[in-house]
C-alpha cells in the first residue's frame, strides 16, 4: 500500500493538456540558456563562438551554431531538470517560485560541477581543442552562468506549474 497520496495541484498539472513537466523543463531551459548565453557572450565570447563549437569537431568561429548547440544543450538539461524533480518529494518546492529558483540554484550549481569543471575541459582535451582548460577547470564565470542557468530554469518550471494548475481543464479536440 503506497503512502503517496494525489492532491487537487497534482491532478490539474497532470491533467493539463500540453503543460506536461518535459515541456515546463524545456521551456524552462530555453529561458536559462538565454540568460547563461548572454551572460557567457559578453564575459566570455570564446566559449560560445569557439569552444562548444569544437567539442563537435567543428571550425573556430562558428558562432551561430555555437548558439544552437549552448541552445539545445539547455533544452536537454532542462528536460532532465524536469525528469529529475518529478518527484512527490521535490514538487512541493514548485509552489513557490522561491523554492523553484533554489532547486534550481542546486542544479546549476551540480551542472558546474560535472559538467563544467570535469566534462567539458576533458572533452575539449579529448579533441585537441588547443584551448581546452585545465581539469578541474574552477572557473568563476562558468559557475556563475550554470547557476544563472539554473534559477531561471527553476523559476520558469515554477512559473509554468503555477499556470498549468490553474488553466481549466480543455476538452479533448475531436
Amino acid at each position: 500500500m503506497s503512502t503517496e497520496t494525489t492532491t487537487d495541484r497534482d491532478r490539474a498539472i497532470e491533467s493539463t493538456p500540453g503543460m506536461v513537466g518535459w515541456k515546463r523543463g524545456a521551456i524552462g531551459g530555453l529561458v536559462g540558456g538565454l540568460l547563461f548565453g548572454v551572460l557567457l557572450s559578453v564575459s566570455s565570447p570564446g566559449v560560445i563562438h569557439t569552444a562548444i563549437p569544437a567539442l563537435y569537431g567543428l571550425g573556430p568561429e562558428a558562432g551561430v551554431i555555437g548558439w544552437t548547440l549552448h541552445m539545445s544543450h539547455a533544452v536537454v538539461l532542462g528536460v532532465a531538470f524536469a525528469a529529475v524533480t518529478d518527484t512527490a518529494r521535490l514538487r512541493a518546492q514548485f509552489d513557490t517560485n522561491r523554492g523553484g529558483g533554489l532547486v534550481g540554484l542546486t542544479y546549476g550549481l551540480v551542472l558546474w560541477v560535472i559538467l563544467g569543471a570535469v566534462v567539458m575541459p576533458v572533452w575539449l582535451g579529448a579533441v585537441g581543442f588547443a584551448g581546452a582548460p585545465a581539469v578541474p577547470n574552477v572557473d568563476p564565470t562558468s559557475m556563475a552562468g550554470h547557476v544563472a542557468y539554473g534559477v531561471a530554469l527553476g523559476v520558469t518550471y515554477a512559473v509554468l506549474s503555477d499556470v498549468s494548475s490553474a488553466e481549466p481543464d480543455a476538452p479533448s479536440p475531436a
